[in-house]
């Protein structure tokens, strides 16, 4: 009986360090995984803040339309494939990881300190799109922390100018 006993609480030690081994990695591997997803994220974010200033180079304007932004791309290809290998037309508006989730695109206007109106845009991707199928408890907290902090539940790159 004592033997039985003393297997049990062997079973249940190596059990018990096995869960707190696995608490510390899970959100180890978590960041990791969401640096690497964000990392991607941002470098097509970036290929629509590059085809968003040309735009408005040519126009005057930005635009919240993704057809217009990547005719920009096909019309200066040399441009983007210098630039980044992620401004391919075919899929500059799609967020990766996202199962074909299309990034935010918002335009309008905004006024600098001394009263100035300038167009502006904006591109944004929430958190819950592009960490699809990870840790959902772990999403879930950096949606609430961000959102606690006054800051926006994901990555955005906004732009300027007259």
């Amino acid at each position: 009986m004592q033997t039985l006993l003393k297997v049990f609480l062997f079973l249940a030690a190596c059990v018990l360090t096995i869960l707190c081994i696995t608490s510390i990695l899970n959100p180890i591997r978590f960041d990791s995984e969401r640096e690497k997803r964000e990392h991607l994220v941002l470098q097509r974010m970036n290929c629509i803040r590059d085809a968003e200033r040309i735009f408005f180079e040519k126009n005057g304007y930005y635009t919240n339309n993704f057809d217009m932004l990547e005719n920009i791309v096909k019309s200066d290809s040399v441009f983007f494939k210098q630039q980044n290998m992620f401004c391919s037309p075919d899929s500059m508006r799609y967020i990766p990881f996202s199962n074909g989730k299309v990034f935010i695109l918002q335009t309008g206007e905004t006024t600098d300190l001394s009263g100035e109106s300038k167009n502006a845009f904006e591109v944004k991707a929430p958190f819950e799109l592009y960490l699809t199928g990870m840790n959902k408890q772990e999403t879930t907290r950096l949606t609430l922390d961000a959102l606690q902090a006054g800051n926006y539940p994901g990555l955005r790159i906004n732009l300027s100018g007259h």
